[in-house]
């Protein structure tokens, strides 16, 4: 494709050692991602204290968001629990995805309140099925 050259290490590389970037040039960043990701660690490892405090804070946020999602949307929560304990037991058994054939997919269900009634996608494909879903919701909900 292209090449680049890093401002740190100053060695010309392939564009794809480059994370995107709207602010550098050719939507490029400026340094490699080695360079980039060696400058992250010397800068926490120098502040210990603040990545603790960083972490402690996300930590926090995400079980906030967590205990949100659990409240709204219970029947998910219990069918995917009802779902893991079949699945720990041996009452449903792992196949591989419907679409592609991928061996490690996930169950997806098509109505929560059947909780065992679940069809095999990989994650690509299983992520895909719940943006369609969202989309018809939202035409659904403008009309």
């Amino acid at each position: 494709m292209g090449s680049k050259i890093c401002r740190i290490c100053s060695e010309t590389k392939p564009i794809e050692a480059f994370w995107r970037s709207k602010f550098g040039r050719g939507g490029f960043a400026n340094e490699c991602k080695e360079c980039t990701k060696a400058s992250k660690r010397e800068y926490w490892k120098a502040r210990p204290e603040q990545l603790l405090a960083r972490r402690a804070k996300q930590r926090d946020l995400n079980a906030a968001l967590r205990e949100k999602y659990r409240k709204q949307h219970p029947e998910r929560i219990a069918a995917n629990d009802a779902f893991k304990r079949a699945l720990q037991k041996g009452i449903v058994k792992k196949h591989p995805c419907w679409v592609c054939g991928e061996e490690k997919s996930e169950g997806h269900h098509a109505d929560y309140k059947q909780p065992l009634d679940v069809v095999w996608l990989c994650r690509l494909h299983h992520r895909q099925a719940h943006a369609l879903a969202r989309e018809l919701e939202r035409k659904n909900a403008d009309h």
